[in-house]
């Protein structure tokens, strides 16, 4: 048998270096496919964690701005607060500012004078009968003594006495305590007003002597009788 040629010899190197190269570009696919699904898996676990992350976030971000809102709120009203302080030093107090308002009516002006002189929490409406009568009311908020009535009293009248027609104090849709505008005038000095003066005032009030054959009527007490006062106790 003849050996074979050069020529077969060199085809035949050749085809095995082409089934060696294809068998290598068979490897390559198969690692290039499998290093493509690693790839795509590991993108895909990014997606989804990110998309987690983003719903996270996104079911936080209200609680977190309504904190901050709050926060933002907290710190705006402590600094107003501060500011209102420092501008009532600077005008002599709280009613002194506002007695100081150039842009105030003078219904608007009484009120919040009320509001200023009242405890905490009360309400205070003014109603203007004929232009230039103005009846305060003063809904309190809690239940007051005669005397802090007379605290509250002295403060508002000692502004307002020369404007209002009358002043009244309730508690609960209750009347406590009623000053029309000769109560008001009674006292000359309002910002002075004594202990004395103030009973005075809240005293029952005497009634004419009744005409011949008609009873006596009970006195008529300016202080609610149903609150009771410390002087009648």
């Amino acid at each position: 048998m003849r050996p074979p040629s050069l020529a077969w010899m060199s085809l035949l190197t050749a085809l095995a270096g082409l089934g060696g190269l294809a068998a290598l570009h068979v490897g390559f696919q198969r690692e290039f496919a499998r290093l493509h699904g690693d790839a795509a898996a590991a993108s895909e676990r990014l997606r989804l964690e990110w998309d987690d992350t983003e719903r996270a976030r996104h079911r936080e971000w209200p609680d977190a701005r309504s904190r901050l809102e709050e926060q933002l709120g907290r710190e705006v009203a402590e600094r107003r607060a501060v500011q209102a302080r420092e501008i009532d030093i600077v005008l002599g107090g709280p009613v002194a500012r506002i007695l100081k308002d150039p842009d105030l009516t003078l219904s608007e002006m009484l009120r919040r004078v009320a509001l200023a002189c009242a405890a905490p929490g009360a309400e205070a409406v003014v109603r203007v009968e004929h232009f230039t009568e103005f009846d305060l009311v003063v809904s309190l908020r809690s239940l007051e003594s005669p005397l802090a009535l007379a605290d509250t009293a002295r403060c508002i009248l000692g502004h307002g006495a020369r404007y209002l027609n009358s002043l009244r104090f309730t508690y609960d849709t209750n009347l406590l305590l009623e000053l029309g505008r000769q109560q008001i005038e009674s006292v000359g000095n309002w910002s002075r007003l004594t202990r004395d003066q103030w009973w005075q005032l809240v005293r029952p009030r005497p009634l004419p002597p009744p005409a011949p054959g008609v009873p006596n009527p009970r006195p008529v007490p300016r202080l609610h009788p149903s609150r009771g006062s410390d002087e009648r106790r």
